[in-house]
């Protein structure tokens, strides 16, 4: 039994070490695709507040999105290897959390303010990497 954890063990190191993880997308991808058609849903809000189950259901998801793309920015490939991108990376992670348990709460007040983070994160990140 010891000697077979052992070997597990061996081998989940050495998946780890080749990187189980294989990026496909861009970040300009990954951009147009997942993290601006999400923010801008959870951006709608100020203007379209959701007034129905669905629609406070798709901005669970929408959140949900925003916030594991965060993570695929994280990811070795992706990541640019300074302190800021992770931050913002990780900003986006839970600011995409927050509107996810805004949403799930249907608390219309917390996602405007949720909204306003995610808009910042959004602008200091551009800021600093598309110039």
């Amino acid at each position: 039994m010891r000697i077979t954890g052992l070997i597990l063990l061996g081998s989940l190191a050495a998946v780890q070490q080749q990187g189980a993880y294989k990026p496909v997308a861009t970040n300009a991808q990954l951009m147009t695709t997942l993290i601006i058609p999400s923010s801008d849903a959870i951006f709608d809000v100020s203007v379209n507040p959701p007034k129905t189950d669905e629609a406070w259901a798709n901005l669970e998801n929408q959140s949900l999105i925003l916030a594991e793309s965060g993570n695929l920015l994280m990811m070795d490939g992706r990541a640019v290897a300074e302190t800021l991108w992770m931050e913002e990376s990780r900003g986006l992670v839970d600011s995409g959390e927050d509107a996810f348990k805004a949403a799930k709460a249907k608390d219309l007040k917390r996602m405007l303010e949720v909204g306003e983070d995610i808009l910042a994160t959004c602008a200091r990140c551009h800021y600093q990497y598309l110039k």
